[in-house]
């Protein structure tokens, strides 16, 4: 993912509110949640370190390099690489 991109990430019902949902009912008991983000900014140097994007292959990825061949380091809903 490239500063300025923006991607549709989906969280299954396990990983997200599961069965129950949330305690007011908005989310309903084994929803999906997806959420839309746009990468604005990689900051670098943050408190306590780097931060670090890994990918799908659990290697960090680094600013710059070839990315797009790599997945994009972003899994879809279906759990598969979203480029």
């Amino acid at each position: 993912m490239h500063e300025g991109e923006t991607v549709m990430l989906g969280i299954p019902p396990e990983s997200a509110y599961g069965e129950k949902g949330t305690p007011d009912g908005l989310i309903p008991g084994g929803a999906s949640v997806f959420f839309k983000v746009q990468l604005v900014e990689v900051l670098s140097a943050g408190i306590g370190g780097s931060p670090k994007l890994l990918g799908v292959d659990g290697k960090a990825v680094k600013k710059g390099n070839d990315v797009d061949k790599a997945g994009g380091g972003l899994l879809g809903a279906d759990g598969k690489p979203l480029f």
